[in-house]
């Protein structure tokens, strides 16, 4: 979730560091990773600062009590020496090669990148972060440069980073992934921090059983301590705390390998700042020592109980967007268990049936209290669509793929448990 380009050139190393977070003696729980970028005071990687040694061996030092891995975002500008120090404090590392708009900048991290492979043989190389998502390369050029780098160095595995819905969406890449590399994050959906997790996880059960038997990895998710809302997701130290502490008790549950968005807030980052395990100062952030103190919260995130208890299935449209509107269809579903079925939407545009929201991706899960939400305008004359029909169907029913069909085949109403229509 870095938000913008990591410059390749130019600059000093910018200000005097602040004084890490004083090392514990101990510490009950190692988290598995922790996304991370060095940058403090005024220093910015959009205007050509480098990271000299001093500055990143101090904050790495200072994470290990805290993580087994880092994961990083570039492989210039002094990025590219993490890797060796990471190393020699015995954590795993995880690189990152930031892709952008600018090829001959994409050429440079990448050759930089094989060469610190080749050296190094970190865990993983991760190349490119959210840059499809970004539309900054185009899926063949992403492929491309994962080709290129598997070439050289054989023997470190390689992947990229997106969010989970733009993965879904571009199965060829993620073929040419070693393994899949998720971002999640349920504060940017606006999910109540209450649900978030199980926002998560339901995400998380879709991106594993399109891609299986290839390893899922949580490559970024987190809550802002400060900042706006987003819809129900309420920006707070406390609700930091509380999706720290719930997330990671999910990864411990599921021996998930995952990666917390990030170790400490960056000022260059303006408006967007606030994801930070420490603060801008790396003075840890009240509470988040809960977790590493071995804090768990119990299974909130499975959403097994029936929303309205036991009963006949029951699927309702509870917000329909007007024609020409783009907003989300919203419903709720009563008396089934959320984590066992999902939501399938088609719209019907010129006389024509199309599933939503795509071809790659046509399930919708459903919320622990059976509330669902729906993206029905994905590309042509979506938002002119003139009937909508939603179906509540089992997770192991594999949906017909409509795109363009006359009418809704039989076999779908008789393996769904519950539908609801509308004529706009």
């Amino acid at each position: 979730m870095l938000l913008a380009s990591i410059s390749c050139g130019g600059g000093g190393g910018g200000p005097s560091t602040p004084t890490p977070t004083p090392t514990p003696t101990t510490v009950k729980y190692r988290v598995f990773g922790i996304d991370y970028s060095p940058y403090v005071n005024a220093q910015n990687p959009n205007t050509g600062t480098v990271v000299d040694d001093t500055q990143l061996t101090k904050q790495i030092e200072s994470l290990v009590p805290y993580t087994k891995n880092i994961r990083t975002f570039g492989c210039t500008a002094g990025l590219e020496k993490i890797p060796h120090i990471a190393k020699s404090f015995g954590l795993g590392v995880y690189v990152g090669v930031w892709i952008g708009k600018d090829l001959a900048a994409n050429d440079r991290e990448i050759q930089s990148c094989i060469t610190v492979a080749q050296t190094e043989q970190p865990d993983a190389v991760i190349i490119g972060s959210e840059a499809l998502l970004r539309n900054d390369v185009t899926p063949a050029q992403l492929i491309a440069y994962l080709n290129q780098f598997r070439n050289a160095v054989r023997s470190v595995r390689v992947t990229t980073a997106d969010t989970y819905l733009t993965l879904e969406n571009n199965p060829a890449v993620v073929a040419a992934c070693d393994f899949v590399f998720a971002n999640y994050y349920p504060f940017w959906e606006g999910v109540d921090v209450s649900r978030a997790v199980a926002s998560l996880h339901a995400a998380d059960a879709l991106l594993q059983a399109k891609y299986a038997p290839k390893e899922v990895i949580v490559s970024e998710t987190g809550w802002k301590s400060r900042g706006s809302a987003v819809g129900q997701a309420v920006p707070s130290l406390e609700n930091a705390r509380f999706f720290f502490v719930n997330f990671e008790s999910w990864a411990q549950a599921g021996q998930r390998k995952t990666f917390y968005f990030e170790d400490h807030d960056e000022s260059w980052k303006g408006a967007d700042d606030g994801w930070g395990i420490w603060d801008e100062n790396l003075a840890m952030k009240p509470g988040m020592i809960d977790v590493f103190n071995g804090a768990t919260m119990p299974d909130n995130w499975t959403c097994g109980a029936a929303p309205g208890g036991p009963g006949t299935p029951e699927i309702q449209l509870t917000s329909v967007p007007p024609i020409g509107s783009s907003n989300p269809l919203r419903g709720q579903v009563w008396h089934v268990a959320p984590a066992d079925y999902r939501i399938v939407v088609y719209i019907r545009v010129s006389g024509n049936w199309w599933v939503k929201p795509f071809a790659e991706s046509p399930l919708t899960t459903i919320s622990c209290s059976g509330s669902w939400s729906a993206n029905i305008v994905t590309g042509g004359n979506d938002q002119q669509a003139t009937q909508i029909a939603a179906f509540l169907i089992p997770s192991t029913y594999n949906p017909p793929i409509l795109l363009g069909a006359q009418s809704l085949p039989a076999s779908l109403y008789a393996n769904s448990v519950a539908d609801a229509s509308v004529n706009r």
